[in-house]
């Protein structure tokens, strides 16, 4: 697993883990903290208010998002998965209905052990970014793909040269020797949740502004801990801590080959455009 050091000469000196108990919670508790964590102020654009600030929110309730969107449909996908033998969905062995499966994935590892409860699988990081507007960019340690293309189907633009090797050494430096090591997931803008505020049948997109983004890590054994900013010099407490950005540090766009419309954060915390 990689340590904080590694995450450092990836990202820089200011960034570091925070790191997540192995309660099976692991995921639902890294976008909790990184929601607790007051931003400063410069990593806001100015045309960033109050409003576009995400509320805190618990493990629990991002469980319970989590579970309310599920569907017949996603009972049938898990259960042709686990029929199937896809690792991960062991989980389906005693559900054999869609409101067993939602109460199931209420269960908080906290209560029952982190191996009595349903761990985070894609469908719950692409539900979590889709309802919250986020981007979850993730550095995979468990990712065997070969592919350079994002979550969502777009080709990756090249990496600059320092980007590059920052990375190699990564993936060296934490066994990881194949690509897909940076993976990013980018909210559904064509999820029903987009939906709830226009008119039947019509998709809006006005909730698809202002997102924001958050860096974790995921190990080989498929826990996540959260990648945080320092701010300042001193003592690390939840002021001198940013877990989410509004617009993605330049270094962080280059590594997972991101483009934040035409916006990058400078190393002295200004938004610029991209040259």
């Amino acid at each position: 697993m990689a340590r904080s050091g590694q995450i450092q000469a990836l990202l820089g000196d200011d960034f570091a883990l925070d790191y997540i108990g192995a309660t099976g919670d692991c995921f639902y508790e890294a976008v909790a903290r990184a929601l607790s964590y007051s931003p400063s102020p410069s990593s806001f654009s100015s045309s960033s208010s109050d409003d576009d600030r995400l509320p805190l929110i618990s493990a629990t309730a991002l469980r319970r998002i989590v579970a309310s969107s599920l569907s017949q449909e996603s009972y049938d996908l898990f259960q042709t998965a686990y029929d199937a033998r896809v690792a991960g969905f062991e989980f389906m062995r005693r559900i054999n209905d869609l409101p067993t499966l939602r109460e199931r994935h209420l269960v908080s590892g906290r209560d029952v052990g982190a191996g009595q409860c349903i761990w985070a699988n894609d469908y719950a990081l692409r539900t979590i970014a889709t309802e919250l507007n986020l981007c979850l960019h993730i550095v995979d340690e468990e990712s065997g793909r070969a592919s350079r293309s994002s979550s969502d189907g777009r080709t990756k633009r090249r990496r600059t040269t320092a980007a590059a090797t920052a990375a190699a050494a990564y993936e060296e430096s934490s066994g990881n020797r194949q690509r897909g090591t940076f993976v990013t997931i980018r909210p559904d803008t064509r999820s029903p949740i987009d939906k709830r505020d226009g008119d039947a049948g019509t998709s809006t997109t006005s909730s698809r502004k202002n997102v924001k983004h958050i860096c974790l890590q995921r190990t080989r054994r498929q826990h996540f801990n959260l990648v945080v900013q320092r701010l300042e010099d001193g003592e690390a407490d939840q002021s001198s801590l940013r877990g989410i950005f509004d617009v993605l540090p330049s270094r962080m766009q280059e590594l997972w080959s991101y483009k934040d419309n035409d916006l990058v954060l400078s190393e002295d915390g200004k938004v610029e455009k991209c040259a």
